[in-house]
């Protein structure tokens, strides 16, 4: 499953509704950020509570790179999808 959410709200409100179903289903997928970077769901969601300084696996078409999710989530504010 994909999710590209296209602001902040969106991508607390996905991450929200996939960590409630997966109470009961076996949900597996990405989020995808508008430069293209992708991360795997449960782990930007366990970052959130993590402690400051967590660091997540954003895969991109040309690397793979431990980011801070601040990073990720700026590139919500303003900037134009990657196709």
């Amino acid at each position: 499953m994909l999710l590209r959410p296209q602001n902040r709200e969106q991508l607390a409100a996905g991450l929200a509704l996939l960590a409630r179903h997966a109470e009961k289903l076996p949900l597996d997928g990405e989020i995808v950020f508008a430069d293209g970077r992708a991360v795997a769901w449960k782990e930007l969601h366990a970052a959130f509570d993590s402690a400051p300084g967590t660091r997540v696996l954003a895969k991109g078409l040309d690397r793979v790179a431990l980011v801070a999710p601040d990073d990720l989530i700026a590139t919500l504010e303003g900037q134009a999808w990657l196709n």
